[in-house]
């Protein structure tokens, strides 16, 4: 029997809205396998180190009032019942926020929950806990001297990326169906990429990160497309047209997609370009899209990225009390990251502004042409768990465009992009593809992503799937 976590989000919550399921029992399930002291399981949470903090009672009075509602003849809403975790960058009533630093470490529990989690409890969601970040959302890894190195379910000696890693090794090992991330420069989409998952990074427009980061945006990480199409209709509340019901409807005649394998700045390992593009051709050809020939020259965005990211971060920090007057407690990339913050001149944001307008521009007007880019989404395979990232791919330097290259654009242009399991690469670890669109081209590229997950189905490949995980 499947365990509840390893289920999707429209399975679970269609069975405990009918009674087939009580919502207590399956959060009762999840609580006891995430509590579990074993570590003999290859994908259990002791294993992967992916829980910041487990939130049992919560998960439990949730799942109470949920089949009271079932009881009573109530709607509990489109997610009754479904277990899932909270990343540790965003509050949920009741439970501290770690940030992943011990800077934080004396924090007490929130009065309210994020707006985004807010809207997911409201529709019937049960908390199991919050996930490990890197330290502030700030690296492509999630280690960090709080909580520890956390792990890929793929391959224990692999990171499942960063910051939004917990998030990802959760649900990839099949411990919840869902969990939240978010993505300033690529902390959802990439490990999406490395896990297996579908990553999609709504335009901020749409789902605006919180405590005015421009670059951010935040979405769940889940294993199926249906889901993210569930998740987006219940967080978006009407703001964009319904995507779940339409999801498998055919496509518009002549949707025309472009492939840029490296975005005219970036790296992409050979072999794993290799296995990206395969994906792409399959995806032209099935969904019989308009290919464009189109060569992407965009100007190197990473540093006005890191300049309008650490701008960002040190004022937000600030605000906080944690810099500079914490500065000890901070991991060591955190503080040196914030000390050449506080070097950045009006000057230098000004232009940074003005760059990023360029580049914005220059995405933009790609999409005068097309309606959907496709790309390689990660640099590579999965790096080391304990890091560091790669600063090279097959043996080219690639330090001055960041270890997330392709990601940076969509959030740069704040447009929507989504990261799909594109196959193996030559180590048998997960890649992806990512397809960027337009302003409110979110329910296409998930339309589109459906159409790659069935022509190139991906669920049997999940380690838990092989029965690894309890």
């Amino acid at each position: 029997m499947q365990s509840p976590g390893s289920q999707s989000a429209i399975e679970l919550a269609s069975a405990i809205r009918t009674g087939a399921l009580s919502a207590r029992a399956v959060a009762e399930e999840v609580v006891q396998s995430l509590s579990s002291a074993s570590t003999g399981s290859f994908n259990s949470s002791p294993s992967i180190n992916a829980f910041a903090l487990h939130t049992p009672e919560q998960a439990r009075a949730a799942a109470r009032r949920i089949d009271k509602a079932v009881a009573a003849g109530r709607d509990p809403g489109p997610l009754a019942g479904v277990p899932f975790a909270v990343k540790d960058l965003q509050a949920l009533a009741g439970a501290p926020t770690g940030f992943g630093s011990l800077a934080c470490a004396d924090a007490g529990p929130e009065r309210d929950s994020s707006v985004w989690v807010a809207r997911l409890l409201a529709a019937g969601a049960v908390p199991v806990g919050k996930t490990t970040t890197a330290e502030f959302g700030l690296d492509s890894i999630t280690a960090t001297p709080a909580n520890g190195v956390t792990r890929s379910p793929w391959d224990a000696a692999r990171s499942p990326g960063g910051s939004s890693g917990g998030s990802a090794a959760v649900v990839a090992a099949g411990l919840v169906p869902f969990a939240t991330a978010t993505d300033s420069g690529g902390s959802l989409r990439t490990p999406a990429s490395l896990c297996g998952l579908v990553g999609l990074l709504p335009a901020q427009a749409l789902l605006p990160g919180e405590d005015g980061d421009s670059l951010n945006a935040a979405f769940p990480l889940v294993r199926e497309v249906a889901d993210a199409a569930l998740l987006l209709d219940v967080l978006a509340e009407g703001a964009c047209q319904p995507v779940l019901a339409r999801l498998d409807e055919p496509l518009p005649a002549g949707v025309r997609i472009a492939w840029s394998p490296d975005l005219g700045y970036a790296r992409c390992g050979r072999a794993v370009t290799d296995v990206v593009y395969e994906a792409y051709r399959v995806l032209v050809e099935d969904a019989a899209l308009d290919e464009v020939d189109l060569a992407v020259g965009l100007p190197n965005p990473y540093p006005v990225f890191l300049v309008t990211h650490l701008a960002f971060l040190k004022e937000h920090l600030a605000r906080r009390g944690v810099w500079p007057r914490k500065s000890r407690a901070l991991a060591p990339l955190t503080r040196m990251a914030l000390e050449a913050a506080d070097g950045f001149t009006a000057a230098d944001l000004a232009g940074a502004r003005q760059e990023r307008a360029g580049i914005a521009d220059a995405l933009r007007s790609v999409f005068e042409q097309v309606d959907v880019l496709a790309t390689p989404m990660a640099v590579g395979e999965a790096w080391p768990a304990d890091g560091p990232a790669p600063t090279e791919v097959d043996g080219v330097d690639i330090s001055h465009v960041g270890s997330e290259p392709f990601a940076l654009p969509a959030n740069l242009a704040g447009l929507p992009a989504v990261s799909v399991p594109a196959g193996e690469g030559p180590n048998g670890l997960p890649v992806g593809i990512q397809l960027i669109g337009r302003p409110g081209g979110e329910g296409l590229l998930l339309r589109l992503a459906r159409r790659l997950e069935r022509a190139r189905p991906w669920r049997h490949r999940y380690p838990f799937a092989a029965g690894a995980t309890r």
